[in-house]
């Protein structure tokens, strides 16, 4: 639809697409790939990266190491923290509001485009605008799953599933084997198999071995080893011969993270992308969002430490209570938090009961569901005996929390996506200390 703004473009696609009218099938996306690339190949490599944590920290891993190689790659994530530029960038660059416009009326044009799930539409007006570049690499990161998942269309050079544990159950499936079964679909055959748990799920081995698919299993064909400062990474050159590092710096990425990308970028195979280069791109990665330490004011004017984290599922919880339990604080540590209410709190927060000295737990954008929800999480923080506050506005929560603090806090923002776009959206005078 020519004239529309990006702003009157999304509001139409939100509309006639709801966000959580999801489709799991990929017809849609076969039968369109022909009208937006034709039979060209996205990128001289595709990397398609799945698995409940860690996705978004690994293709923050690649870029910094394909960014310092000089190389030339696109990358599609979801969701967006503060402007919906960054679910496509092209060599780290969120793309131009004009850039999505051309791409969202190209996409419209395709056959029966009123078919398409809100996200099948956006990645596959990233698949146009990759198109149109000379890209050696294109990173897809999975939505959901991954067998059904609208990037799963496209065959990748490399697939990386990172971790696997529960979450989304109501479309994957209610045990981790289910969960395994669905994001192994990325799985290709004859390719490299990327998979960052020490322990993997028995429908990711199945599904290797009867794809004949090149396996690099953590512990089996590549290692970390973690020295709390420092860390060791041992893995498999494209030429088979062994590489490792000593003594890499400790990332704020998780290490997990930073083993698949270090792998992945092994088997891309291009003489740029040396020793020095990996070592470098995983020590200066970063990503918005997770394990950022910002910095606040409050009517005193003084500074105040705060760190945001979209943690919203036991596994990533639990990662986030080893980063607090390692990373001292010199006084009191408040939490303040929101969570969809579709999500497991109870075995999130566990892992969390003994970091804080308060919480803080408000209402997502409130409405029936998030308030009984938010009520449930105040009732069981209290029967574990958490000194705990609850709000209905992020505003007031942001004001508490912030006037009860000193310099030598912290306060841990953490629940989901959503949590953290409304914190930063209201929170006032916030500036980042590590990005």
């Amino acid at each position: 639809m020519p004239g529309l703004s990006l702003e009157q473009w999304l509001e139409k696609l939100k509309q006639e697409r709801p966000p959580h009218h999801i489709k799991l099938n990929l017809d849609r996306m076969y039968a369109a790939l022909p009208c937006i690339i034709g039979q060209k190949k996205l990128a001289k490599t595709v990397i398609t990266i799945g698995g409940t944590n860690g996705k978004g920290s690994t293709v923050a891993y690649l870029e910094s190491i394909l960014k310092l190689s000089g190389l030339q790659y696109g990358s599609t994530t979801s969701p967006e923290l503060y402007r919906y530029n960054e679910r496509i960038r092209i060599n780290s660059q969120p793309v131009s509001d004009q850039q999505l416009v051309t791409a969202f009326e190209q996409v419209e044009k395709s056959n029966n485009s009123h078919d398409f799930s809100l996200f099948e539409f956006i990645i596959l007006s990233a698949f146009h605008l990759f198109i149109k570049q000379p890209l050696d690499v294109v990173l897809l990161e999975v939505g959901l799953g991954g067998r059904m998942d609208a990037v799963n269309c496209i065959d990748a050079d490399i697939a990386i599933i990172t971790t696997v544990d529960l979450d989304h159950q109501e479309y994957l499936g209610h045990t981790i084997e289910l969960i395994a079964q669905e994001k192994a679909g990325i799985i290709r055959p004859d390719k490299p198999i990327i998979y960052g748990d020490l322990s993997v799920p028995a429908a990711i081995m199945n599904k290797t071995m009867k794809m004949k698919a090149v396996p690099f299993f953590r512990g089996v064909h590549c290692h970390l080893e973690d020295h709390a400062v420092t860390w060791d990474f041992k893995g498999v050159q494209a030429d088979q011969k062994a590489c490792i590092l000593k003594a890499l710096p400790r990332p704020r990425l998780p290490l997990v993270s930073a083993l698949c990308a270090i792998q992945a970028a092994l088997l891309i195979d291009h003489p740029n992308i040396t020793r020095d280069i990996l070592k470098r791109g995983v020590q200066q990665a970063t990503l918005i969002g997770r394990n950022q330490k910002m910095l606040s004011i409050n009517s005193r004017n003084e500074a105040l430490n705060i760190r945001l984290d979209v943690a919203h599922n036991p596994q990533a919880s639990q990662y986030l209570s080893q980063i607090l339990q390692r990373e001292f604080c010199s006084n009191r540590r408040f939490a303040l938090l929101s969570m969809l209410y579709s999500k497991d709190y109870m075995n999130t927060l566990t892992p969390l009961l003994d970091q804080f000295d308060s919480w803080v737990v408000f209402d997502i954008k409130p409405n029936a569901n998030h308030l009984f929800f938010a009520k449930q999480m105040v009732s069981w923080l209290n029967d574990r005996n958490q000194w705990v506050v609850y709000y209905e506005s992020i505003e007031m929560a942001i004001h508490n929390s912030l006037e009860r603090m000193n310099p030598l806090d912290e306060l841990v923002v953490f629940g989901s996506f959503h949590t953290i776009n409304e914190f930063v959206a209201a929170c006032p005078n916030l500036k980042t200390t590590d990005l």
